[in-house]
């Protein structure tokens, strides 16, 4: 088993849903592509803002579509990303009409 892979499982992401509290160093070693975020999205601690954008720019089209889809982009703090995290954020892939339509009513 790769060993982003043995991480994510052991620190609960991939297999048992979120974990409650990740570790910086935790953060920092997971592979992000790999994350199960629809499992995820469903725990009350999962918070996006943890996701590495990096690692999801890189993953394959169908692991960044499940990563872009559990994102609520109206509420998604961009201010808490540094600039490079930024960049990798492929904005064809934000689901801004469900913005324009939060906003609208």
């Amino acid at each position: 088993m790769p060993r982003d892979t043995r991480i994510a499982e052991e620190v609960g992401v991939v297999s048992k849903g979120w974990a409650t509290a990740l570790r910086d160093d935790e953060k920092e070693k997971l592979d992000w592509s790999k994350i199960n975020y629809k499992g995820a999205s469903t725990n009350d601690s999962f918070d996006t803002s943890f996701i590495d954008w990096g690692d999801i720019s890189v993953a394959k089209e169908h692991l960044q579509a499940k990563a872009y889809e559990v994102v609520d982009w109206e509420s998604f703090d961009f201010h808490s990303l540094s600039e490079q995290e930024k960049q990798h954020i492929d904005s064809a892939k934000v689901d801004y009409a469900r913005i324009f339509t939060q906003l609208k009513t």
